[in-house]
Order: C-alpha cells, then sequence, then structure tokens
C-alpha cells in the first residue's frame, strides 16, 4: 500500500503541511529506545553541507541513539571524522551510512543511494516534494521519506 501527504499546494484541500511519502503502513515501533542514525556524505555536485554536525550528532547519541557518519561526511562543511567519533558516532562507509533505519539527507537520494537503503528506512533531508518521479523512486524503494522543505515553519 502506499501513502502520499503532502503540502497543501501540491494535493489541493489536503490540509497537510509536511510531506510524507510511504509505501508501507507505520511500523509503530515508539517503544524503542535506541535508532540507528545514518548520516550519508553529500554526492551532488557543489553540495557543502552536512546532513548532522558533530553538536546535533552528541545530542542524539545522549538521547540512546546509535550514529553511524560515513567517512568524509562532513569534511565539506569543516567538520571531520574525529569530531564525530569524540561525540560518540561510529563511522562507518557508504553502506553502513545507508543502511541505518533512520538516514539523515541534505538532499534526495540519487539511484545508487535509494539501492543502499532497505525497505521500511526512514528518510529525512531536503527531498524536492514537487518532483513527482523523485517521490514514485522514494515509494518504489520502499521508503518513509519526511521532506523537511514542506514542514511549516514559524
Amino acid at each position: 500500500m502506499r501513502r502520499m501527504l503532502a503540502p497543501r499546494d501540491a494535493l489541493p484541500q489536503s490540509g497537510v503541511g509536511v510531506l510524507l511519502v510511504s509505501s508501507s503502513p507505520s511500523q509503530g515501533r515508539r517503544g524503542d529506545k535506541n535508532m540507528q542514525i545514518g548520516v550519508p556524505r553529500e554526492t551532488a555536485a557543489g553540495e557543502t553541507r552536512v546532513a548532522a554536525t558533530p553538536e546535533t550528532v552528541k545530542k542524539l547519541a545522549a538521547l540512546g541513539h546509535t550514529l553511524r557518519v560515513e567517512s568524509g561526511a562532513g569534511v565539506a562543511a569543516s567538520a571531520i571524522d574525529s569530531a564525530y567519533g569524540a561525540v560518540g558516532a561510529e563511522i562507518t562507509d557508504r553502506a553502513g551510512a545507508f543502511g541505518s533505519e533512520l538516514v539523515l539527507k541534505v538532499r534526495s537520494p540519487n539511484a545508487d543511494e535509494l539501492r543502499l537503503m532497505k525497505p521500511g528506512t526512514n528518510l529525512v533531508g531536503m527531498l524536492n516534494p514537487f518532483d513527482r518521479a523523485g517521490l514514485d523512486a522514494l515509494a518504489a524503494a520502499g521508503l518513509t521519506a519526511f521532506a523537511l522543505e514542506a514542514a511549516p515553519r514559524t
């Protein structure tokens, strides 16, 4: 089953302000205390941002989560692997970051990155919610995706 919620402008009268693309019903794992969170290196040309800084990783790790940061993920943003390791992140390879149950990305994943994610993975990032082909690719991969640019801001 595929569900799609989109910003008010994208789907008339939806009344929803956050994009959620899901190919399966919610798993309802609220009781889980520890989540594996992956932070892969961004590969889009000219992209210098990273989805989580060492400070963000430190805060998430303090909550009991396991952070798997791809080696070199923060280099373009002036955050080296040792800074992530010092705050509790596991430095891993590409497959390790994308193999996490929650993946944080700045930009929407490309086809090669989508293949590294398991169905049921949760993806959060700037996912271009008005790109129908991109949304269809996320849903076809079996991901639950949250587009941050569609989230209401105050």
